[in-house]
């Protein structure tokens, strides 16, 4: 979506039906099935959110929200690198802190 080619365009529309229906769905299989929890990251940052929907994000412009919000929480608008900034890990370590049980 940041390139303005098409076939980026195409590959961040796949990427959420992709994850939506198969990555995650898998990865909460195997987790529950050996007694783990799964934590949907995908649904909590707003990546399954409308691409029709959108926001204006420097340096790229106006880019769907949630493609705007995988720039500011990973490097991949940046790097093509899919690995979390600083406060994308700290939006996952939330997350995950959240399930685990309380100490009584």
């Amino acid at each position: 979506m940041v390139t303005g080619l098409q076939a980026d365009r195409d590959l961040a529309t796949l990427s959420v039906t992709a994850f939506k229906s198969l990555l995650n769905p898998a990865l909460k299989g195997i987790y529950t099935s050996v007694g783990g929890r799964f934590v949907d990251v995908t649904a909590a940052t707003g990546a399954y959110g409308s691409l029709e929907e959108t926001t204006t994000l420097a340096p790229y412009g106006e880019l769907p929200v949630p493609v705007a919000r995988v720039c500011k929480l990973t490097y991949y608008c940046e790097f093509k690198d899919i690995h979390p900034k600083t406060n994308g890990y700290e939006l996952i370590a939330g997350l995950v802190a959240a399930t685990l049980p309380r100490k009584r």
